[in-house]
């Protein structure tokens, strides 16, 4: 079996422990390779995807060659693509259950503990601001719901310009803060101008977007909208609040790694993974 996953960095690692279980323990040869290895001039989920209808238009999912079976899946992100009605059906590509690999290893990991290690710390010296991963990954996607409603907004609608997922909130400065009462008024009207929409019709679409994701988040359920991309960055500033600028500097880039190393891949969170790769296993 041959995996293709979205991400070049710590996705490759987290895949493979996750097709270990299911294709190690069956006796099953599998690989993990990042789909930035694919023949695509955009990389990550795109190509990944691209590749995937690329074989099912040859009917090249599953291929026998000298009596060798060769089942070929896609480990993707979902981002809001459920909320999109964007997301491939078949068994060949498994989607996060959250918005991406990150937020499951955030809400996986012991957070204290990879935190105290990216900065090298002793982990009760965190212990008031990362009382645990559950509640500090919800009190983070709290602060940022609005720039998540704004972000919703924006892809739903196709509405371009600086208000998306691929930049930190314009709303929350320093990122710990409240929102911006005054920012988030200003980039609402220029969604509103960008978008073509008279301002009745605006106001329905945030109406509507601001009921979904609230509505998600009531239900516990933020990890499907908030990115988990963002999460390193919260570390970082509270290692910063607690410990000085000094320690807390690169630890964004290193505690989803070190996460991703303390997470136990045979607790139940994984079931999402596993039920998806087993369905490709089944096709063997």
């Amino acid at each position: 079996m041959v995996f293709y996953v979205e991400g070049k960095k710590h996705d490759v690692y987290f895949y493979s422990r996750l097709c270990e279980l299911v294709c190690g323990s069956a006796g099953i040869a599998f690989d993990c390779e990042a789909a930035n290895a694919l023949p695509s001039h955009s990389g990550g989920k795109m190509a990944a995807l691209e590749f995937y209808d690329f074989l099912r238009a040859r009917k090249a999912l599953v291929s026998t060659f000298k009596g060798k079976k060769t089942i070929i899946g896609f480990l993707v992100d979902k981002d809001i693509d459920d909320i999109l009605r964007r997301k491939r059906r078949s068994p060949h590509v498994v989607y996060t259950k959250y918005y991406d690999v990150e937020n499951h290893i955030f809400a996986a990991g012991d957070l204290r503990e990879a935190a105290a290690s990216s900065a090298s710390l002793n982990r009760q010296s965190l212990s008031t601001v990362m009382p645990n991963s559950a509640v500090w990954c919800k009190s983070k996607a709290d602060i940022w719901r609005d720039w998540v409603k704004v972000c919703v907004l924006a892809k739903v609608h196709a509405i371009p310009g600086a208000s998306n997922y691929g930049v930190v909130s314009a709303l929350n400065q320093p990122i710990n803060a409240a929102t911006n009462q005054a920012i988030l008024t200003t980039r609402l009207n220029q969604l509103r101008l960008a978008s073509g929409m008279t301002q009745a019709q605006f106001k329905r679409a945030v109406a509507s977007i601001n009921k979904r994701v609230d509505r998600l988040y009531s239900e516990n359920r933020f990890h499907e909208v908030f990115k988990g991309k963002w999460y390193p960055l919260f570390v970082e500033s509270d290692i910063a609040s607690v410990a000085g600028n000094a320690r807390a500097n690169g630890v964004a880039s290193r505690v989803t790694h070190t996460l991703a190393a303390l997470a136990d891949y045979s607790a139940p969170w994984s079931t999402h993974f596993s039920d998806g790769i087993t369905s490709l296993v089944k096709l063997l």
